[in-house]
């Protein structure tokens, strides 16, 4: 599943790899480059449809609860953010005990916004569990689409970027 999954991305050409010989403005120009063609590629593999369910079930939900761990928190809280800048109803707990307890309140009239780049993080994998026990829909945001996070899934957006160690 792995093989099949990195088969889809494309390799970060030898021009784009940051060196430790290399200018501050050769690392910014390959940076950039480098974002640029993993939101291309995001884009490629997002699927419109996923995009529009998960997008009604965001706007009707009553509440909305973003969930990340680890790495996949700054993306977590910049949808949190943006979520509150249009006027959802959100919510996000800093921290994964609080966030298996939130998720554990959640009703079947609210959404669970999930986000992982592998979907397999256990402490997040705990709160999708204790939210879908809860009856609440989940959204999934990953990279990977065989993963138990899109397992659990109620709509999954696979947006397959390849973690790179100068993103890391």
């Amino acid at each position: 599943a792995l093989a099949l999954e990195l088969g889809s991305l494309s390799i970060l050409p030898p021009s784009l790899e940051v060196r430790p010989g290399d200018s501050p403005e050769q690392v910014l120009a390959k940076v950039f480059r480098a974002e640029v063609q993993a939101l291309e590629e995001a884009l490629r593999g997002l699927n419109g449809e996923a995009f529009r369910r998960a997008a009604e079930l965001l706007l009707q939900a009553r509440r909305i609860g973003v969930f990340g761990v680890g790495s996949s928190v700054p993306v977590a809280l910049d949808a949190y953010y943006r979520f509150l800048r249009i006027g959802l109803n959100v919510f996000m707990a800093p921290e994964t005990h609080m966030q298996a307890v939130v998720a554990s309140l959640m009703g079947p009239e609210d959404v669970g916004f999930f986000v992982s780049h592998t979907g397999r993080s256990r402490e997040l994998l705990d709160s999708v569990r204790e939210a879908h026990r809860a009856g609440a829909k989940i959204v999934a945001l990953t990279s990977f689409s065989h993963s138990p996070l899109v397992d659990r899934a109620t709509v999954a957006l696979i947006a397959p970027v390849r973690e790179t160690t100068f993103r890391v």
